[in-house]
């Protein structure tokens, strides 16, 4: 029982009590909902990859010491019993009259089983010291007790089940109107239903929706569709992503006007941006309204097709998450909700990087959140994916190879993935590298992934780095070069810290600035690519990317980021994609990169310590003539304005630290800090900070 008494410590966290349930079963269900809800024209589409499911026997564990007698009160969602032992007098027994426990003082362990095969089994207990919260452990009935999911349900009338979205009505505009119906305009991209407070007739009502005008004009080609039976109050059942929408009627139906609603999860804080290019405004509003949408139960991948949850996207999402809205909640849920139950028989998605990304992800959660228990709960799964890789993927030259079944998916392209694939080493790096520093923290034996980390580092330079051509191989297939050469791999390796020196400058001058190299065309993979560029110091260049980029989808009627964008597209075309003549997202979280690649790369803001408890910015104007943002902090926000003449910023959130190359903009007279090539100049909570850019500074 050594792992009950470890919970103790927990104890005085509690403020009061909430529900409580097996530690990852509230994602699962959710998930699964979640992702049984695509339909295209009609038809059911599952997910091609495992669906895990909720425990449907729990049973909670707490001991606890009570200094005077207490009163406590025992709900469940689900069949329950509940045995408290009293462990200094050896007596027990089970609580009666509908869970109240009457205690006098002394130490105690109280167990409560509770069954629910149709709902989530969940617990809510209620004393005068003595609350369901984080201090509890539950098990399966597996002989493995852990760690409770909890958090953000406080009403005991309310057990946690189904995810609670928003609603609110939407104004729209009637663009066309004849006998057999109407097409309207929401103005947006939205997730929505149309619906009807009054409705007769024998027949039908038909919904055809578009995230395109064309789209929605084209009743035969749309992607998405809903048939109501004419009848007061009919709506369409599940939400809709869609801007436009062709409404029908059927012969002998009459109907109120339509209604448009929107469901949505409302955000408690934003980040702000305005800098002196108004195109880069609209993109940087237009990236959080993406973001926004994707952001549901969980991030999703685009709110049309697929409405999944993507491994690899959900990594970028959380990124540009911590950039905008900070919102934790959604964070945790899609990480464990990706996490599965174990054990490790097939990788997220299907696709190996992807649950690489998921590890990698781990760390940069653990940074910018600083949840140690959080991360020490999903810890075992990282482990879980390094041992299944190194037992089923690793082939005799010591590299990972994908087998049947694995999507490599590396991006969108004419991409041939076969073989040996240099990008899937360099991620796997990544998430070796993740897992040695998770299991530093969390005092866990990492020195046989170090070892791995080191014997497959030393392989990959040595097999697929090209010395003479300065670049990176794209794959080997049966132990020879391909003679491909590709941006990807350079990219990733530029961002993970593996290139230095002359590998550094060879691969940006040979592979990511050389026009001969095949250009990268989804924003998914770009949202990488800029970021090396700005770690290359091309942040100009980066700026008219984005510019040319993301301003060429506004320039096209974009009120939310695409799922891949070609400027050469013309008509039609540019929303067809799998062969489908509207298969393309136009409402793709992978679309807003803008929001990370602004916030950490041109206002510069990074986590110094775990949770911001410090942070580091290191603002560049590049061309602008000036920029002002505002970003959230897990407690208060920082704020920053700069032009060519001078920097504010102000935190009330942590101390931080500002830093300048340290010439030619500034001289270090005034600096806190240098180490030559940075001057340092130290933040204060709640106060603020003034540099003039021309060699004086004053705080």
């Amino acid at each position: 029982m050594a792992g009950f008494k470890a919970a103790k410590r927990f104890d005085k966290m509690k403020l009061q009590a909430q529900w409580i349930w097996h530690n990852g079963d509230l994602e699962i269900l959710q998930l699964n909902r979640c992702l049984t809800s695509r339909y295209e024209r009609g038809i059911f589409i599952p997910p091609f990859w495992r669906m895990d499911d909720f425990s449907k026997n729990v049973k909670f564990s707490k001991e606890f010491e009570l200094a005077a007698p207490e009163t406590i009160h025992i709900t469940a969602n689900g069949k329950f019993n509940a045995a408290v032992e009293d462990l200094g007098r050896g007596k027990g027994g089970y609580a009666r009259d509908g869970g109240r426990l009457e205690l006098e003082p002394g130490k105690y362990r109280l167990t409560v089983s509770v069954y629910n095969a149709a709902a989530l089994p969940a617990l809510f207990v209620e004393g005068e010291t003595v609350c369901s919260g984080a201090g509890f452990l539950s098990t399966a009935n597996d002989h493995a007790a852990g760690f409770v999911g909890h958090g953000g349900f406080y009403d005991k009338a309310c057990p946690p089940g189904e995810f609670r979205f928003h609603y609110k009505n939407v104004e729209y505009t009637v663009l066309e109107r004849d006998k057999s119906g109407m097409l309207i305009d929401c103005g947006r991209e939205l997730v929505g239903r149309i619906g009807f407070e009054r409705a007769a007739g024998d027949g039908k009502i038909k919904l055809y929706y578009g995230e395109s005008l064309s789209e929605a004009r084209d009743t035969e080609n749309c992607e998405l569709t809903d048939v109501l039976d004419a009848a007061d109050g009919c709506r369409a059942e599940i939400p809709k992503a869609m801007r436009y929408a062709r409404v029908c009627f059927d012969r002998g139906v009459t109907a109120s006007e339509p209604k448009a609603e929107e469901e949505f999860v409302p955000q408690a804080r934003s980040s702000r941006f305005r800098c002196s290019d108004e195109k880069l405004n609209r993109i940087y509003e237009t990236a959080l309204r993406t973001l926004a949408l994707n952001t549901r139960e969980f991030f999703l991948d685009g709110i049309k097709r697929d409405r999944w949850v993507w491994a690899g996207d959900a990594y970028q999402s959380c990124l540009m998450n911590y950039y905008s809205f900070f919102d934790l909640n959604t964070a945790r849920r899609t990480i464990t909700a990706l996490a599965g139950k174990p054990p490790v028989t097939t990788y997220m998605n299907h696709i190996m990087e992807y649950s690489f990304y998921w590890i990698v992800g781990l760390w940069d959660y653990y940074m910018y959140a600083g949840d140690s228990e959080f991360v020490r709960r999903m810890l075992p799964t990282a482990l879980e994916i390094v041992g299944f890789t190194e037992r089923t993927r690793r082939n005799a030259s010591g590299f990972i190879e994908g087998r049947d079944g694995d999507w490599v998916f590396v991006d969108w392209g004419d991409l041939d993935n076969s073989g040996e694939v240099s990008v899937e080493q360099i991620v796997y790096l990544k998430a070796l590298k993740t897992v040695v520093k998770l299991c530093r923290v969390f005092s866990t034996d990492g020195a046989a992934y170090e070892a791995r980390f080191n014997d497959l580092r030393e392989k990959l330079f040595d097999r697929f780095w090209d010395g003479e051509r300065q670049v990176f191989r794209y794959a080997l297939r049966g132990g020879k070069p391909d003679g491909t050469v590709e941006k990807h791999p350079h990219i990733l390796a530029l961002i993970y810290g593996f290139l230095d020196g002359e590998k550094r400058e060879g691969a940006i001058r040979n592979a990511l600035l050389d026009p001969a190299v095949r250009k990268i065309v989804t924003p998914y993979m770009r949202f990488y690519e800029l970021g090396a560029l700005c770690l290359a110091n091309r942040h100009d260049f980066v700026l008219n990317e984005i510019r040319d980029y993301w301003g060429g989808m506004l320039d096209e009627g974009a009120t939310s980021f695409w799922e891949t964008y070609d400027a050469t597209q013309k008509g039609a075309e540019k929303y067809a994609m799998y062969g489908r003549k509207y298969g393309k997202s136009l409402c793709h979280a992978w679309g807003a990169g803008p929001l990370y690649i602004l916030g950490r790369h041109f206002i510069g803001l990074e986590p110094a310590e775990p949770g911001f408890k410090s942070f580091t910015l290191t603002p560049v104007l590049s061309d602008l003539e000036f920029m002002e943002a505002e970003l959230p902090l897990p407690q208060g926000e920082v704020k920053i304005y700069m032009d060519a003449g001078r920097l504010t910023v102000f935190s009330n959130g942590a101390d931080g630290v500002v830093r300048f190359r340290a010439k030619p903009r500034l001289t270090d007279a005034l600096a806190d800090k240098t180490d030559g090539e940075y001057l340092y100049y130290n933040v204060k909570k709640n106060r603020e900070l003034n540099l003039i850019l021309n060699g004086r500074a004053n705080a």
